[in-house]
């Protein structure tokens, strides 16, 4: 019972002192846990007065969520008695990886003498603390519960793959009113997703501060969104070749986003990489090469592509049908036509299997044909399939892997692929800002984007590479059962 006390009397003096050095130090000492120099800057950070807010912007696998499960282990060593609440966009990743991040500090500390989880209620997703005190585990859609809870600290892990962060931060923000917390704080750890969510509320709110003409004042203000950024290079820990490995999937802008952590201009064009000088080039369809073909039935305003991998490795459309108000029959006579005119059936087609009887009719006209279904949600994403082409685009080492032939460059049709390419935008906010992720939907341009993006996701990305010219059947990879229709 003397330890107990002793244990309990330290964390109230470490609270009550918000000596945050000292936190540091005791973590490393009971833990495993050394952190990195810029996550040792963050846990220094904080304000003596009021409430902290930290934003922790950082590139893929520089340690953000490692950083704020051992902020969120100090803040509850900090607060005996109080409400914490850890929080991420899904449950599924509050489960699988906040929660084992979390579990393996507070075991490691509890293994050492100084236990702080009494029991963890896997029902309600709380940790039950040692000498009172709760620890929440919620995901974004949950935060509304939360309305009517006194917290003392409140952590987002992954803001800016929310819909609304900043909503999510104003809610937990909103509860940290709890009068027995001795520190007082709100952090989020995140990969930006431009100029967007909780980094533009705390550049306005930096900007603001940056403008106030006291020097202690200014300083003050601009500590109290006090935030930092890391790159992934800046993790010494991570395995070899896990970056390189990156640079080879990666566009010039998803890499300077997800491994430098910039925060960049949002563009309203999807693909703002592309233009026509870079990305149209000579070609006529080769015989002696495979090709392929990508459907997307449209509903009236349907549009395939046909392409071919050239010797390079890179990918050329060379045809394409986009008419307007075409009925079915049409538009398979239509594809059948320009494919017996080519010789051979298609090596892969491309279609959206929520199209249940044209899937069936490409899978019962091409039988020696890979039919891609488009099944898990992987390949249904819309965004997963903008970042594949963007990387085939404007890749960060390298010439473009994906063009448009000089036929289609020159054509003048109303949902031409160069259109859809050039055209291809956002939906727009009521107060002007952009929707990132939310492509606009308008039968003209998004149906040629939605083609080329299916495509990239099912046979360039799906393949890794392997179907190459002059490799054919022995190049391809492995698939699970389902996603082959037919083969030879």
């Amino acid at each position: 019972m003397t330890e107990r006390r002793r244990w309990d009397q330290l964390r109230q003096q470490l609270g009550v002192s918000q000596d945050r050095a000292a936190l540091v130090r005791l973590l490393a000492a009971t833990t495993n846990y050394t952190p990195l120099p810029h996550q040792a800057r963050a846990h220094l950070a904080h304000v003596p007065d009021g409430t902290t807010q930290k934003l922790f912007l950082a590139g893929i696998g520089a340690g953000k969520t490692v950083w704020s499960m051992a902020e969120c282990v100090m803040l509850a060593i900090a607060n005996p008695g109080c409400l914490g609440a850890i929080t991420a966009p899904t449950y599924d990743q509050v489960v699988n990886v906040l929660l084992p991040e979390w579990q393996a500090l507070t075991d490691a500390m509890a293994a050492n003498g100084y236990p702080l989880v009494r029991r963890f209620i896997k029902s309600m997703s709380e940790a039950h603390l040692v000498c009172g005190g709760r620890v929440l585990f919620r995901s974004f859609g949950k935060v509304d519960h939360l309305r009517g809870f006194s917290l003392a600290w409140a952590a987002l892990d992954e803001s800016e793959v929310s819909m609304n962060p900043v909503q999510v931060w104003d809610v937990l923000q909103g509860r940290l009113r709890d009068p027995r917390a001795n520190m007082r704080q709100i952090h989020c750890t995140t990969t930006p997703q431009g100029l967007r969510g909780v980094p533009a509320m705390f550049v306005e709110a930096r900007n603001r501060a940056a403008g106030i003409q006291d020097p202690n004042e200014r300083s003050a203000a601009l500590r109290r969104h006090w935030s930092c950024t890391a790159t992934s290079h800046q993790n010494t820990h991570l395995p070899d070749g896990y970056i390189e490995a990156l640079s080879s999937t990666y566009s010039k802008r998803q890499y300077d986003q997800e491994v430098l952590a910039k925060i960049l201009k949002p563009s309203t064009a999807v693909w703002p990489e592309f233009n026509k000088e870079a990305h149209v080039r000579p070609w006529a369809y080769d015989p002696s090469l495979p090709y392929a073909i990508s459907a997307d039935w449209g509903h009236q305003y349907p549009h395939v592509l046909w392409l071919q991998q050239a010797p390079d490795e890179s990918w050329i459309v060379f045809d394409e049908f986009c008419d307007d108000q075409i009925p079915r029959d049409h538009l398979r006579h239509a594809i059948r036509a320009r494919c017996e005119a080519l010789g051979k059936d298609p090596e892969h087609a491309v279609g959206d299997r929520a199209v249940k009887d044209e899937m069936a009719w490409l899978v019962h006209q091409f039988p020696r044909t890979w039919v891609h279904r488009m099944r898990t949600k992987q390949e249904q994403s819309v965004n997963r399939g903008i970042e594949v082409v963007r990387a085939l685009l404007d890749p960060i080492e390298g010439s473009p892997r994906l063009y448009v032939s000089d036929r289609i460059g020159a054509s003048q049709a109303r949902r031409g692929l160069i259109r859809c390419l050039q055209n291809y935008r956002y939906r727009m906010r009521a107060d002007g800002g952009i929707h990132v992720g939310q492509p606009f939907k308008d039968n003209v341009h998004d149906h040629g984007a939605d083609c080329l993006r299916m495509f990239a996701v099912a046979v360039i990305e799906g393949d890794a590479g392997a179907f190459s010219a002059g490799r054919g059947e022995r190049g391809r990879s492995a698939r699970t059962k389902g996603h082959r229709v037919r083969r030879r």
